[in-house]
């Protein structure tokens, strides 16, 4: 135990210790996202859950890709009121050009890389903070910047300036944390309700990923990515299982 700091400096891996260590809820920086970004750290949770399924199919490091999912967002606690996740009702983008809101989005990986390196986060942590949304770009904000520029006859704008600061997932942790965080987002913003649903539309964001070459460098295999489908299918079959109605039993006969 006395060793285990050197080793993890030299051989930049972190140990289970650790791992479980920065895992409890009195953790400051999952603290602050819990009171700050309550939504954010209730989408976290669910794309731990995800990423550890996933991981443990694959033969991952299933610890590593849940406790790294905790804090994969912690770069929202600058701006959380610009996520939607987070929003009550009032949406803080409707006051600001597409340009604007874009650099907000994308600064949550650079904001997060800082943050966990002040907080002394492990180095696998922070690959996977930094690199979980690889070089893609907002595709909301982009297509609005588009109109924009429409409106205002200039030409479109370049995609580069819209894309995140990051690089592409370098190992199979970095890459399953990427695609539990797309399909959780994407799965609650539709509003999916059953799991073959689910399934088609992992499909459908994962093949997305994949034509982008996010994945280039994940070292996963095509094997691999089925058995994520199958493990995040079977996550939201849990999710989505139909339960028994209880009586009312105060309900007067």
């Amino acid at each position: 135990v006395g060793l285990m700091p050197i080793f993890e400096l030299i051989s930049n891996t972190v140990s289970p210790i650790k791992l479980i260590d920065l895992s409890q809820p009195s953790q400051p920086l999952l603290k602050q996202l819990f009171i700050k970004a309550p939504g954010t750290s209730q989408h976290s949770m669910m794309v731990a859950n995800l990423a550890d399924s996933a991981a443990d199919a694959v033969g991952a490091d299933a610890l590593l890709c849940k406790v790294s999912a905790y804090f994969h967002d912690i770069g929202k606690l600058e701006h959380p009121e610009y996520f939607t996740e987070n929003q009550d009702g009032v949406n803080p983008h409707d006051l600001i050009s597409a340009t604007e809101s874009t650099a907000i989005i994308t600064s949550h990986t650079v904001d997060g890389v800082a943050l966990a390196k002040k907080n002394k986060l492990p180095a696998a942590i922070i690959d996977i903070i930094s690199e979980h949304h690889g070089n893609s770009y907002p595709q909301y904000f982009y297509n609005k910047a588009v109109e924009e520029a429409k409106l205002k006859g200039l030409p479109a704008p370049n995609i580069k300036d819209f894309s995140y600061k990051g690089n592409i997932p370098q190992t199979k942790e970095s890459a399953i944390v990427m695609l539990a965080d797309t399909c959780e987002a994407a799965i609650k913003s539709m509003k999916i309700t059953n799991s073959t649903d689910a399934e088609v539309q992992i499909r459908r964001l994962i093949k997305a990923k994949i034509d982008h070459d996010q994945l280039r460098d994940s070292h996963l295999s095509f094997e691999d990515i089925e058995k994520i489908i199958e493990a995040f299918t079977h996550v939201y079959a849990g999710l989505f299982h139909e339960r028994i109605s209880y009586q009312n039993e105060n309900k007067p006969k």
